[in-house]
């Protein structure tokens, strides 16, 4: 008996310690990843963090639940599991698409990886500054990368100049750039919509 129950004991050790020695090295994965995106300069730990202006301001209402400003504590990816109403921050589409991340072999490990660099940056940076960056780097169709990138090729003039519905226009394309670009009705849809929320989430 006694050594069946050292078996046993030896056995939830090594169920405890396994995860907890793989989520440790993730978590130290996560850290470089983050280090050599900076390096890089995917990442800059210099973006403004000064208040969001209307054109951000729509791309937050359209994605977000919320804009923030300081840095989330907890860890908001991992509490979003447990929540009815998980709240979408600018650090899940930057942990989703950061050229540095660790290359995994299952669905899994690659999860865990998302959700633990998303939990860094959002120690490091607050929610403006993952918005910008995000913006800096995200895919409007079209080989279209950044906000920049997108207005001149939509309207013709700098990130800084677009109208409210311009803005509108182009915020909707993050959900689904490729699909909403073959579909016009679609897009356009999209956009009245996001205006209506706009319009309904105004200071009056």
């Amino acid at each position: 008996m006694k050594v069946v129950g050292r078996v046993l004991v030896g056995l939830v050790l090594l169920a405890v310690l396994i995860p907890l020695s793989w989520v440790t090295i993730s978590w130290f994965d996560a850290s470089a990843a983050i280090t050599a995106g900076e390096r890089s300069g995917y990442l800059d730990s210099t973006e403004s963090d000064a208040p969001l202006n209307d054109v951000e301001q729509v791309f937050v209402v359209s994605s977000f639940s919320r804009s923030g400003g300081a840095r989330a504590a907890p860890c908001r990816p991992v509490a979003s599991l447990f929540s009815h109403q998980p709240a979408y921050a600018p650090s899940q589409p930057l942990a989703l698409n950061l050229p540095t991340r660790p290359s995994r072999r299952s669905i899994v490990q690659g999860d865990v990886d998302r959700l633990l660099i998303a939990c860094q940056l959002e120690r490091h940076y607050s929610d403006r500054q993952l918005l910008r960056i995000m913006l800096r780097h995200a895919y409007f169709g079209h080989g279209d990368f950044g906000l920049e990138a997108a207005a001149h090729a939509e309207f013709g003039i700098g990130a800084g100049q677009l109208s409210v519905e311009q803005a509108a226009r182009l915020a909707v394309l993050l959900r689904a750039p490729s699909r909403l670009r073959d579909h016009p009705a679609e897009w356009e849809l999209a956009t009245t919509r996001l205006m209506a929320k706009l319009r309904a989430s105004a200071p009056h």
